[in-house]
C-alpha cells in the first residue's frame, strides 16, 4: 500500500489531474500518497523510493514548497558519493553490514534509476526541472552505470545483492 500502490496510480493521476474532482482527488492523496517526507532521514534507494509519492503529493496538492524538496533532495542526493548510494565509479552501494555497504547496482541501483528517472520526467519543462548536472548524473549513472552490467534483458547475478535471494 504504501508504494506499489501509489506507484501505480501515479501516472494516471498526473495526466488526469484536472479531470478528477478536487474531494477525491484529496481522498486519493490522504489515503495513498500521505508520508512522512523527510529527506534527511533517508539517502540512496530509500529516498529514491520516497521521491515519487512525495512529489505527486506536491504536484497534486499545490504544495510546491514539497516539490522543490524533493528535486533539492534527490539532485544532492545523485551527487553525494558517500555512504549508501552513487559512488564515484557510479557503482551503487546500500545496506551496511559488518561495517562496510554492498554492491546493489542490479536491485538497489534500479530503483534509483527507476524513480528518479520518473520524478525527472514529471518535473521537466517546468519551474521546477532538474538542473543540468543532476540529469547529467542520472544519465550517466544508468549509462556507465548500470547498462554494462546487463546481457540482454539479464542482469549480472552478483550486483544484484540480497535480493537474488528474495522470491519473485
Amino acid at each position: 500500500k504504501e508504494i506499489g500502490v501509489p506507484q501505480g496510480m501515479s501516472d494516471g493521476l498526473v495526466l488526469m489531474r484536472s479531470e478528477i474532482p478536487a474531494s477525491v482527488r484529496t481522498q486519493i492523496l490522504n489515503k495513498y500518497f500521505r508520508l512522512d517526507w523527510n529527506p534527511t532521514k533517508h539517502d540512496g534507494a530509500n529516498l529514491a523510493y520516497q521521491a515519487p509519492n512525495a512529489m505527486i503529493d506536491g504536484l497534486l496538492r499545490g504544495d510546491t514548497g514539497r516539490i522543490r524538496s524533493v528535486v533539492s533532495s534527490v539532485s544532492r542526493e545523485l551527487m553525494a558519493y558517500t555512504g549508501e548510494g552513487i559512488q564515484y565509479d557510479l557503482s551503487f552501494l546500500q545496506h551496511r553490514v559488518g561495517g562496510k555497504l554492498n554492491f546493489h547496482n542490479g536491485s538497489y541501483g534500479l530503483v534509483v534509476a527507476r524513480d528518479v528517472s520518473r520524478v525527472m520526467r514529471w518535473a521537466g519543462g517546468t519551474a521546477y526541472a532538474f538542473g543540468t548536472a543532476a540529469v547529467d548524473q542520472q544519465v550517466r549513472f544508468v549509462l556507465d552505470g548500470l547498462a554494462w552490467q546487463t546481457r540482454g534483458d539479464t542482469f549480472d547475478i552478483p550486483s544484484q545483492g540480497r535480493s537474488v535471494t528474495n522470491p519473485g
